[in-house]
């Protein structure tokens, strides 16, 4: 049975290329907390109630971000993102956007940082925590008056969002540790992630989460296993029509960026069911 939401709030849920879209309206238009990847651009313009005043993003990653950029522009609205997540967007960071090894586009926008005391969406104030780990520069929302909390990629209900130490860090891990506390601190009723529908348990969802980091952390080979599989994926997802020979080319570049040889490359990718052309 889906969650009840308040009246006030919708989520945009579209699968795994695009990343959930959270609208929060007031009386004349809405606010949004991320976008989706681009090419969704139209689908979210047809769910709009009105005009946009305001867009805070989890994180930056295309399937998240994609939008901000055109409704930005169409809206005049500004778009918000953290300290750490505007330093990549203004070097253009592709390596740390996970544009150069994965085929993601992203258009570009430069956004305001997010105040650190509470940003204004809708007729809502959030509480804005930090939660890295998945993406350098996350964050998460929470609405301590009903206990509202979008979570972006850092929580899902069962698990989070692919970690990538081979690009963005071996921190990466402890980031991740450090975003499931800070969320634990928090008294969320109402969690709304960055994939998947809105959920209730928040203390269930961090106890599966603890445990995923906990293997992950003990087993690098299936951690990397995982990034190189959900890289792929997404490229299928971006390019449903692609060949045989256009797959094998994205994998063997993603597998690449992630420090296997050629030998080692290839090895993965007939395990993935792909050839050299």
């Amino acid at each position: 049975m889906p969650l009840p939401l308040p009246p006030d709030i919708a989520v945009l849920c579209r699968g795994w290329l695009h990343g959930n879209v959270v609208i929060i309206e007031d009386d004349d238009g809405c606010s949004l907390v991320d976008t989706g990847y681009h090419t969704g651009l139209d689908a979210l313009r047809a769910a709009l109630p009105g005009p946009v005043h305001a867009i805070a993003l989890t994180h930056v990653h295309s399937d998240h971000a994609g939008c901000a950029a055109a409704l930005s522009a169409e809206h005049g609205a500004p778009v918000y993102a953290s300290a750490r997540a505007g330093d990549l967007l203004r070097r253009w960071d592709r390596r740390g956007l996970w544009l150069a090894s994965t085929g993601q586009e992203l258009p570009r926008f430069l956004p305001r940082e997010v105040p650190t005391d509470g940003i204004a969406l809708g007729d809502r104030v959030f509480e804005v925590i930090e939660t890295g780990g998945h993406a350098t520069g996350g964050l998460s929302f929470f609405d301590p008056t009903d206990g509202l909390l979008i979570t972006g990629d850092a929580l899902w209900e069962d698990g989070f969002g692919i970690l990538d130490p081979w690009v963005d860090g071996a921190h990466i891990l402890e980031d991740a540790r450090q975003a499931l506390h800070n969320l634990s601190q928090v008294d969320g009723r109402i969690l709304i992630p960055g994939h998947g529908e809105p959920f209730a348990d928040l203390e269930g969802a961090l106890q599966r989460a603890e445990q995923r980091l906990n293997y992950l952390a003990r087993n690098p080979d299936r951690l990397l296993h995982q990034v190189l599989k959900n890289g792929l994926g997404f490229f299928k997802l971006m390019q449903p029509d692609a060949d045989a020979a256009t797959l094998w080319q994205a994998g063997m570049t993603l597998a690449l960026a992630h420090d296997l040889d050629e030998a080692g490359a290839s090895r993965w990718l007939a395990d993935a069911g792909l050839r050299a052309p």
